[in-house]
């Protein structure tokens, strides 16, 4: 069953800060300090001991600081914090506290400093553990249900589609997250940066989040948010690095996690003169153009699967219908990260014969250079042993 939420959009949290007009209202993105500043800015300040309260105003530092060493620890110092407390703290005071969206779902953009489990930045948008929990979502999701006809299977673990939950949130806020713990990705309707958003007065304490209407929106970057997320969801990491090719999002060089992530410096080494550097492309190691389908193996292959006429290849749960009769497929080693030289017999296409249950058939087949023509090489004089039955790691290669 489908339940509606009481109200509209999705709650804002963290820390906000009230300035003129109806709308007037800012995050306050704050940013650790270096354990080593001598120094701390207001951001820098507001992350380690938060807003002030309106008593905090007429307080002097000293005993401010004896309060924070006690609750935050002793790194917050007088020498520290002296400046950024005359310069912008104390007026800080006039901070309100924005109320949370009762949906069904309990989804929040941000997080609120000190009181996060992890501190993340402004486009996080999650399951809000003050509001829901992944067990919640769960049994939520086991109800689901259209024209009496239960649905909600597929998206529990072990389901067909577990962990590709996305959650589309109305907000003026451009957000987006992909969560392996809460096994969802999640998307904001809006288009606007952390700025400012439609407030409302309460009934009671604290100001009301008034998003705008979805139409306002830019569908097309919704739908490019999704599918950022969404290839997220399915294992892929940011393409994002120092311009320079020699560090990745996850802070590895040369082995990252994801595998669809490479180190510049892997296959161009640094140039040496004014010379260009020169690319390896034997080292690229996901080179394969036209990818429309992707399975993974249940275990790696042993002379079983090998007949005098075809070879059985075993798949995952579902993994058999994204192929077809005639398609052409080849084998990658996966998540164990090899150079692309050292793919598993990268010059080796094979044919689908037949797709039957949570398996495929396949022939080897020789390609023809620039063309997409290929012939069947019969069984006989394929050597099986010496290049399809080698050792691998579980999950074994993906075809």
């Amino acid at each position: 069953m489908f339940l509606p939420s009481r109200q509209s959009g999705i709650t804002a949290l963290g820390e906000y800060l009230m300035g003129p007009g109806p709308n007037g209202m800012a995050f306050l993105p704050q940013s650790r300090p270096a354990a080593d500043a001598e120094e701390w800015d207001y951001l820098e300040f507001i992350h380690e001991v938060g807003l002030p309260a309106p008593e905090d105003r007429p307080r002097a530092l000293s005993g401010l600081v004896t309060d924070w060493q006690r609750q935050f620890g002793l790194h917050v110092t007088k020498d520290r914090v002296a400046a950024a407390f005359r310069d912008n703290w104390t007026s800080m005071v006039s901070h309100t506290p924005l109320n949370e969206r009762d949906t069904a779902l309990g989804m929040a953009l941000a997080h609120r400093p000190r009181a996060a489990v992890t501190l993340t930045d402004l486009v996080h948008v999650l399951l809000s553990p003050r509001r829901t929990s992944r067990a919640s979502l769960d049994e939520f999701i086991a109800n689901l249900s259209i024209g009496g006809f239960p649905i909600g299977a597929r998206w529990q673990d072990g389901g067909a589609d577990a962990g590709l939950i996305c959650m589309v949130c109305l907000s003026d806020h451009l957000g987006g997250v992909e969560s392996r713990r809460s096994r969802i990705f999640a998307v904001t309707t809006g288009a606007a940066l952390p700025g400012p958003v439609h407030l409302e007065q309460a009934s009671g304490p604290g100001v009301d989040i008034e998003a705008g209407p979805v139409r306002t929106t830019r569908r097309h970057l919704l739908a490019s948010i999704v599918a950022h997320e969404f290839g997220h969801a399915m294992g892929l990491g940011d393409e994002y690095g120092d311009d320079a090719g020699t560090s990745l999002p996850d802070g590895s060089s040369t082995n990252p996690v994801e595998p669809n992530l490479q180190a510049k410096v892997v296959i161009a080494p640094p140039p040496h003169g004014p010379d260009p550097p020169a690319f390896d492309t034997a080292k690229i190691k996901w080179l394969w153009p036209r990818i429309t389908s992707a399975g993974v193996l249940t275990a790696p292959l042993d002379a079983s699967n090998i007949s005098d006429t075809d070879i059985h290849v075993p798949l995952r749960k579902g993994h058999s219908r994204r192929f077809a009769k005639d398609d052409i497929v080849r084998f990658r080693q996966w998540p164990d990260l090899l150079p692309g030289e050292m793919g598993l017999f990268a010059d080796q296409f094979f044919r689908v014969t037949t797709v039957e249950g949570d398996a495929a058939r396949i022939v080897p087949v020789q390609v023809t250079d620039q063309s997409n023509a290929t012939t069947d090489t019969p069984m006989a004089g394929f050597d099986s042993h010496g290049r399809l039955l080698i050792r691998s790691r579980p999950p074994g290669p993906t075809a």
